[in-house]
């Protein structure tokens, strides 16, 4: 003859029961959902830190002055012709000097949100374009010649590394650290919530 041993867990006949327990889990999810938003703000300072203010020092680097004794490498007579007429001008100084402006004008952040970290990467220098290129981390060679094709050619041939080529491999491992660290923080946070669960019910 078989026997039963009954386990009451969740009696779902008893409407005021159910209740309360959607309840508890309800405030577990907002609980929880709090926690990973501090996780995501504990990280992005570390991103910032470990991460990108390598980038940022990185991106300030400046090649060489241009030896004055040799020809400027024009992209075209066009483009000649154009910053001749803007001398005579007087609107331009040739030689120029540079007043580091692009170098000091990079605005970078790691900035937590409800889905994730989103990493802001900008110049806000009009013209970087024309010496450094477009921002952006795609690998595929139809965006890099998109990045690269407004430089001037002067510019390359006297040094300036396309800043893409800088910020794409910051940010793979970036990425690959918030992933990890994330994984790591919940972790921790589900095995810390489960350890508190089993004393209190023990305690019961």
């Amino acid at each position: 003859m078989a026997s039963r041993y009954h386990t009451k867990i969740i009696d779902l006949s008893d409407s005021a029961a159910l209740e309360a327990e959607a309840a508890r889990y309800r405030k577990l999810a907002r609980t929880f959902k709090a926690q990973i938003e501090s996780i995501y703000r504990k990280i992005s300072r570390e991103i910032d830190m470990y991460y990108f203010q390598k980038m940022q020092h990185d991106l300030m680097v400046e090649p060489p002055e241009r030896d004055r004794s040799k020809k400027v490498d024009w992209t075209s007579d066009k483009q000649r012709a154009y910053v001749m007429m803007m001398w005579r001008k007087h609107r331009i100084k040739l030689p120029t000097e540079r007043a580091q402006q692009i170098i000091n004008n990079y605005k970078i952040d790691a900035v937590p949100n409800k889905k994730g970290i989103d990493f802001n990467i900008r110049n806000t220098i009009r013209n970087h374009i024309f010496v450094v290129g477009r921002l952006g981390i795609s690998k595929r060679p139809s965006d890099i010649r998109k990045y690269e094709i407004p430089i001037q050619k002067f510019h390359l041939t006297t040094g300036w590394t396309p800043a893409h080529r800088t910020i794409s491999p910051y940010v793979d491992e970036a990425r690959r650290y918030a992933k990890k660290r994330t994984m790591e923080e919940v972790r921790l946070l589900i095995d810390g919530t489960s350890k508190f669960r089993s004393q209190k019910t023990s305690q019961t």
